[in-house]
């Protein structure tokens, strides 16, 4: 299962996306269609907030893992853009249960 913790300011805003784990989606033969769908969007918004910028940045990821931690608020683009991927992975977690949860930390 795919583990998903969002972090927030304050102000609601996200401050923190952390992803663990694989989703078990699919068969041996198969692809896993929910770990993708999350190294998707995972993938989309460390590329957004990455490419053509100078560091340091708030994302880091390996096999199994994405970390996205702001020390500070994010531009508004930058906070609508994560905005975006935690209300897709919400969508996921309704239409897959038992392989993504997601944990609110207060």
């Amino acid at each position: 299962m795919v583990q998903i913790e969002i972090g927030r300011f304050p102000d609601g805003a996200v401050q923190s996306l952390i992803c663990n784990g694989h989703a078990g989606f699919g068969d041996e033969d198969g692809p896993d269609l929910v770990c993708a769908a999350v190294s998707a969007l995972t993938g989309a918004i460390g590329i957004g907030l990455t490419d053509g910028r100078k560091g340091p940045f708030p994302v880091s990821a390996a096999d199994g893992e994405f970390q996205l931690k702001w020390k500070t608020p994010p531009s508004e683009c930058d906070a609508f853009l994560v905005l975006t991927v935690v209300k897709s992975l919400q969508q996921m977690e309704q239409h897959y249960p038992g392989f993504l949860k997601i944990h609110e930390r207060s």
